[in-house]
C-alpha cells in the first residue's frame, strides 16, 4: 500500500499528506532515493541530533552514492518526544572517515563555557568547550547579597533581559507574578513557535472556564466535558500530538485557576504582552524556543535539573536528557 501511495504522490494525484507521512514512504522505498538524491555529490545533515531514525536512515544510506556530512551536538538532543535520536553519531554503525570537534563558541566567554563543561564532563565528554568573548559573567540570584547588589543590573526592568523556563506552566505563572511587580513593562511570552498571543490567552481563559464547570469556546478543549476528563487525558501520557503540550500547560495551571482573580489577572497580563520582541522589556521563553538564539542578559528560571549529584547525570538517561536541556 505504501508504494502505491508513493507513486500517487510522485504523480501529483494524491491528497495532502503531512511531512512525517511522505518521509516514511520514502523511508520504506529505498529505490526512490534515485529520484531524490541522484543529482547530489555531497549531502549534509545539519542539527542531526534533532532527526528521528526515519530521517537519519534516509540520509545515511546515501553513503554509497555521495559524501555524507553529519553536523550536530548529541548533548543538545531535546526533541526526544518527537522521536529524535543520536543514531547519526553512532560510529560503530556509521563509520566516519574523519571526526572534527567544534569546541570554540563566539556567543559567550570562559565563564559560561565553564558552567557548560561541568555538565559535559558529567555526561562523559572528553573535549572541553571554550568561549571566545571576554565580557561574560554568571551570577547566583539565590544568594541574598548578590541579589541585592546585582538585581537592578541583571534582572530588574527597564534593562532588557530574557528568562528561560523548563516548562510552559512555570513560564505563565512567572508572567502573572512579574506583572504584579512590574505592571508598566511589556512582555513577550514564547511558549511555541508562531503561537499567537490571542490564541494562548483564549485557551487559558477556556481552561479556567472548564475548571469552573463552565462552557468552553476554544477548539482545543471542545472535546472535554469536565476538568476531570482533561486530567485523565493528560495523566494517561498515551498521546503524541501537537495539542498535548498545550493541554499539559492548561492542566498545570490548576492552582492558578483556584484563584477567583485569575481572569482579571490574566487580562491585565494580556494587555502588556506583545508579539513583537522589539517592543518588550522582558522575554519569557522556554528552552525549545530559546535553542540557537542569543541575548545579552539571560536568567535561568527554577525547574531545571540539580547538577549537584553528577552520578545521576552520568548513568541515568533521564538525567542526561535534562542535563542536555540545561547545557543549551
Amino acid at each position: 500500500m505504501g508504494y502505491r501511495h508513493l507513486d500517487r504522490i510522485q504523480a501529483g494525484t494524491h491528497p495532502y499528506l503531512p511531512h512525517d507521512a511522505y518521509l516514511k514512504l520514502l523511508h520504506l522505498k529505498p529505490s526512490a532515493d534515485d529520484i531524490a538524491f541522484q543529482n547530489y555529490d555531497i549531502i549534509l545533515l545539519d542539527e542531526a541530533q534533532d532527526s528521528d531514525t526515519c530521517v537519519s536512515d534516509i540520509i545515511l544510506r546515501q553513503q554509497q552514492r555521495a559524501g555524507v556530512i553529519v553536523v550536530g551536538d548529541p548533548y543538545q538532543r531535546i526533541y526526544g518526544f518527537r522521536g529524535a535520536s543520536n543514531a547519526p553519531f553512532n560510529d560503530v554503525e556509521y563509520s566516519p572517515t574523519i571526526t572534527c570537534h567544534l569546541t570554540w563558541n563566539f556567543r559567550f566567554g570562559d565563564n559560561i563555557a565553564g558552567a557548560a563543561n561541568i555538565l559535559l564532563k558529567a555526561m562523559g565528554e572528553e573535549f572541553p568547550l571554550n568561549g571566545v568573548r571576554k565580557d561574560d559573567a554568571i551570577y547566583d540570584l539565590k544568594s541574598p547579597s548578590m541579589w541585592q547588589r546585582r538585581k537592578e543590573k541583571i534582572l530588574g526592568p527597564p534593562r532588557e533581559h530574557v528568562v528561560i523556563f523548563r516548562k510552559n506552566t512555570t513560564l505563565v505563572r512567572f508572567g502573572i507574578k512579574f506583572h504584579r511587580f512590574y505592571s508598566k513593562y511589556k512582555m513577550a511570552l514564547k511558549v511555541k513557535k508562531n503561537y499567537q498571543k490571542e490564541t494562548l490567552f483564549n485557551n487559558l481563559r477556556d481552561g479556567y472556564r472548564l475548571f469552573r464547570g463552565q462552557r468552553t469556546r476554544s477548539t482545543l478543549l471542545k472535546d472535554f466535558e469536565s476538568w476531570y476528563q482533561l486530567q485523565k487525558y493528560v495523566l494517561s501520557k498515551a498521546h503524541d500530538n501537537t495539542e498535548q503540550s498545550y493541554l499539559e500547560l492548561i492542566f498545570g495551571l490548576e492552582c492558578e485557576f483556584e484563584k477567583h482573580t485569575f481572569l482579571n489577572d490574566l487580562n491585565n497580563v494580556a494587555a502588556h504582552v506583545v508579539d513583537n520582541e522589539d517592543e518588550e522589556n522582558v522575554i519569557l521563553i522556554n528552552t525549545h524556543q530559546a535553542k540557537g538564539r542569543e541575548w545579552d542578559n539571560v536568567v535561568l528560571a527554577d525547574g531545571f535539573i540539580d547538577i549537584s549529584d553528577r552520578h545521576h547525570i552520568m548513568y541515568n538517561p533521564y538525567y542526561q536528557g535534562e542535563a542536555g536541556i540545561l547545557e543549551l
